[in-house]
């Protein structure tokens, strides 16, 4: 902590990403979609950063965070449709803003916004990777009846980002999708503790019921290559009862 107000957090650290099953021993000789396993493949690797500054007050809480990733050794096919380690580095990085106002005591008002960049040395930069999010939420928390209960209602946004096809040669001139769109989704929730051993709770998702594309597939129909997408969540409603013992 910097003072009572004030705090400044941080992280830095290396992990790593082991190859599948069918990055190790795949043996698809298909002449339209070829593969082959490489049991000789090296754990992907990668470096991070992260680093944050941010107030605590009665009214209000806010943070401003930067991040940055190098990623090597990463996974792709060559000509040959053989796994193998690439040597081109991808760096990643980008930054957080998020903010809590207590607008009267009994109603709470968020945010957060995040903006990311990718590159890979050497060549345009396809990963499925959205630029940006964003998350907004009110809630209201207070007593009816003597016990406690609260809403909220939520909006999600999630940037434009490519699809798997995206500066892939063999679906040239093909129709296929090179990006999805970007959107917006709308939750709601509502909870009810009746006494300090029970709680109700209701979480309603995409309440619009927005047809939301999050990937693509191919497929081969009776008139040629057709694409497809695989759908997030849809309307859905979920009630919960929880007791404590």
């Amino acid at each position: 902590f910097l003072n009572d107000k004030m705090y400044f957090r941080g992280s830095i650290g290396t992990s790593f990403t082991l190859p599948t099953a069918g990055q190790l021993y795949t043996h698809n000789p298909d002449p339209l979609y070829p593969e082959y396993g490489n049991p000789n493949l090296d754990p992907m690797e990668s470096f991070f950063v992260n680093a944050g500054i941010g107030v605590n007050y009665d009214f209000i809480s806010a943070e401003a965070s930067y991040f940055f990733e190098s990623v090597t050794n990463q996974f792709d096919l060559d000509s040959t449709s053989t796994w193998q380690n690439i040597d081109d580095e991808t760096k990643v990085n980008g930054y957080t803003l998020t903010a809590n106002v207590n607008l009267v005591p009994t109603l709470t008002l968020s945010g957060s916004y995040t903006r990311q960049w990718s590159k890979t040395e050497g060549t345009d930069d396809y990963r499925p990777l959205p630029k940006e999010f964003a998350s907004f939420g009110l809630r209201w928390a207070d007593k009816v009846l003597g016990a406690d209960a609260g809403l909220g209602f939520f909006a999600r946004y999630q940037g434009e980002s490519h699809t798997s096809f995206a500066g892939n040669p063999y679906f040239d001139g093909s129709g296929a999708p090179e990006t999805i769109e970007d959107f917006w989704v709308a939750d709601f929730s509502a909870y009810v503790k009746i006494n300090e051993s029970n709680q109700i709770n209701l979480y309603v998702n995409n309440i619009f019921d927005k047809k939301i594309p999050t990937a693509f597939g191919a497929g081969f129909g009776p008139d040629g290559m057709i694409f497809y997408p695989y759908l997030g969540n849809p309307f859905t409603a979920t009630l919960s009862y929880a007791f404590k013992f």
